[in-house]
């Protein structure tokens, strides 16, 4: 055990191996002598030598001589990268298997025979979890809460279909309606004489709390385990800017930006301005990624912290502990890696080519692993396979900004920043399930589906037929 022992603070004991193993030793520095100070940190904190040319680096586990440490080896997984990364293929149901409330006989011929055919909205808004915004208007109106519009539910409905269109906000969402009659709107919509104005949803997005959204995609999500759709072997952690609803000027008066919650964000060098970023856990299900959880965080907070914080929050909510943890170079840290190892779960997180007191290897051009905290049975050629799924989760921020125009958001508040953000991951759960439910898996993962609904694209599908290669039969005239 080594002990620096002070005077006027408490002493530090920190336990070696040895103490564990029967061979206990105590070794002690008085931290008010100068030299028995230096020697006690560099016996706590012992560094490696310096690197040679032609001489194989040295590394000292100093800092890894703990309990933790050797109990995260025994428990780690040793399945293989290789087995780890496969995932079940989703079932396609048969036509008897489809519920015939949800699709009809011809609907489910159409979702097989015209590829570009990817489903109707309103078979979305079918999902019986809508049932829970009924009920959370009835719990606020009954505590004299005014939600802001007839039904909570016609307003989140009417919010996925703005997100799914990729309009930027509900103002210009709501002119398209001065064109289009109200009679468009999908079949579930019972009020077609009212549309909610922009005031109705200022109203009930500050009424309705954010455990609201956060409860509705954790249900959907247990869905998709029930469904079988959720793989737990990895996880991908990466977080994505939002743009605040501000100036990036800070106001003389308060001394705050006109968003308080925002922070200046700056990335490899680059200034983007004020903002939140969406710290945010995506499962590896195969060919898709399906997000499990996510905290909004000022943007200038630093990512090992938000890392931590959100790691530590994810494990409590329940969900299997996954295998394997995947994240770019922004959450690395020593600590961040023991945080994960501790839960015997591997951290595959990328490090810094300037780390000289870990075992950090080069493995690839931009890729630097601290191999401690990797089981031996690896390869190096298995470690770069498996890191090149983080890739995934690119793909999976690449839509919320190209399809659903979610770059800069239109509202001021991490709270409501939270409803927003939690909303695009819903809809994305919510397509999933959707997509397995009228036998069509491969529409998972797809931002660009269940695009129109069954009012207007009835008659459009005689030319969905036609570019399919049908022949369209016209009936004869009988003059």
């Amino acid at each position: 055990m080594i002990i620096l022992q002070y005077t006027r603070r408490p002493s530090i004991y920190q336990t070696q191996l040895n103490d564990f193993l029967g061979n206990s030793k105590n070794i002690v520095f008085h931290m008010e002598v100068n030299k028995e100070y230096i020697a006690g940190w560099k016996e706590l904190y012992p560094r490696h030598a310096p690197k040679r040319h032609g001489r194989p680096p040295r590394h000292v586990l100093g800092h890894l001589e703990t309990l933790d440490y050797w109990f995260g080896t025994a428990f780690v997984t040793r399945t293989a990268p290789m087995y780890l990364k496969r995932c079940k293929s989703p079932k396609v149901l048969t036509q008897d298997e489809v519920n015939s409330a949800l699709v009809s006989s011809w609907e489910y011929i159409a979702l097989h025979a015209f590829p570009n055919f990817t489903g109707y909205i309103d078979y979305l808004f079918m999902d019986e979890r809508f049932t829970l915004f009924d009920d959370v208007q009835f719990l606020l109106e009954t505590s004299g809460v005014r939600v802001g519009a007839r039904l909570l539910k016609t307003l989140i409905m009417l919010e996925f279909m703005r997100i799914n269109a990729g309009i930027d906000d509900y103002t210009s969402f709501q002119a398209i309606f001065r064109i289009v009659s109200l009679q468009a709107l999908p079949s579930q919509f019972s009020d077609l004489d009212f549309l909610p104005t922009v005031q109705d949803f200022s109203r009930a997005f500050h009424a309705v709390p954010v455990s609201c959204f956060t409860t509705f995609h954790r249900q959907l999500v247990d869905d998709l385990i029930d469904l079988g759709l959720l793989d737990f072997n990895i996880i991908i952690w990466d977080g994505q800017f939002i743009r605040a609803n501000c100036s990036n000027q800070i106001d003389k008066a308060t001394g705050k930006y006109k968003d308080p919650d925002a922070g200046f964000y700056h990335h490899d060098g680059k200034k983007l301005g004020v903002g939140y970023v969406a710290s945010t856990f995506y499962a590896f299900c195969g060919k898709y990624l399906i997000p499990l959880y996510c905290e909004i965080v000022p943007a200038n907070q630093n990512d090992c912290v938000t890392f931590a914080e959100g790691f530590t929050h994810f494990l409590t909510l329940g969900f299997p502990y996954p295998k394997l943890l995947i994240a770019d170079a922004g959450p690395f840290s020593l600590e961040n890696l023991q945080l994960v190892w501790s839960k015997n779960i591997v951290p595959l997180i990328n490090s810094r080519k300037n780390i000289t007191l870990q075992n950090v290897q080069k493995l690839g051009e931009h890729l630097y692993i601290n191999k401690d905290f990797i089981p031996a049975s690896w390869t190096d050629d298995e470690i770069k396979m498996i890191f090149a799924l983080r890739t995934a989760i690119e793909r999976a921020f690449s839509h919320n900004i190209q399809v659903y125009k979610a770059r800069r958001m239109n509202v001021i508040g991490k709270d409501a920043i939270t409803k927003a953000r939690y909303l695009i991951l819903s809809l994305d759960v919510l397509k999933a399930k959707t997509a397995y439910n009228i036998s069509r898996p491969d529409l998972i993962g797809k931002a660009r589906s269940f695009e129109v609904n069954k009012k207007t694209m009835f008659f459009g599908m005689p030319r969905i037929a036609k570019d399919a290669g049908y022949e369209i039969l016209v009936p004869e005239s009988k003059a």
